[in-house]
């Protein structure tokens, strides 16, 4: 009887206490700019997607780089120079637009043929999937069955843009 209830004790207890450390480190992530797709996107936590998927190591690289908001985008590039977030302009299609994660998935014009062949690929129906947010088609696109499509797919989106890329700032991606 002691036995049983001192170990419901210490569940709840170390339950409590897992709580509270990742409501801190939620609150603390909040307060981070890089962390903004991630903070935005709710992945689901158990297990984590891309470490029991079998996904190509650049591929893999690639999208974990999105999630966390460090892909070489000109939203990454201008935090690293200061420049003012609202000035970060996709160089790839030109439409003075800011270059964020979303941007560059799922708006980017030069990247249109690329999404154009994925989403027929890919989608089953995409009208609906186009009526969603942007952060609620990257989770749609983060499930198990949809994760390898979707790393390559970013793969290819980010390959294009290295050869259409135009930088200003002489940073070398």
């Amino acid at each position: 009887m002691y036995t049983s209830s001192c170990s419901n004790y210490w569940k709840t207890v170390g339950s409590a206490i897992l709580y509270q450390s990742k409501l801190g480190w939620w609150e603390e992530v909040a307060e981070k700019p890089k962390l903004h797709t991630y903070m935005q996107i709710r992945l689901p936590e158990d297990p984590p997607v891309l470490a029991t998927s079998f996904v190509k190591r650049l591929d893999r690289s690639l999208l974990a780089k999105l999630m966390l908001g460090i892909l070489q985008l000109e939203i990454e590039i201008g935090r690293y120079l200061n420049i003012k977030l609202e000035e970060c302009f996709c160089r790839t299609c030109n439409l003075k637009v800011v270059e964020d994660e979303f941007h560059f998935l799922f708006s980017c014009s030069a990247l249109q043929d690329i999404r154009s062949t994925f989403y027929v690929e890919n989608i089953s129906d995409i009208e609906s999937f186009m009526l969603m947010s942007d952060a609620d088609k990257v989770y749609y696109l983060c499930q198990k069955s949809r994760i390898r499509t979707f790393a390559s797919y970013i793969a290819n989106l980010y390959r294009k843009r290295s050869v259409i890329y135009k930088p200003v700032y002489g940073l070398i991606e």
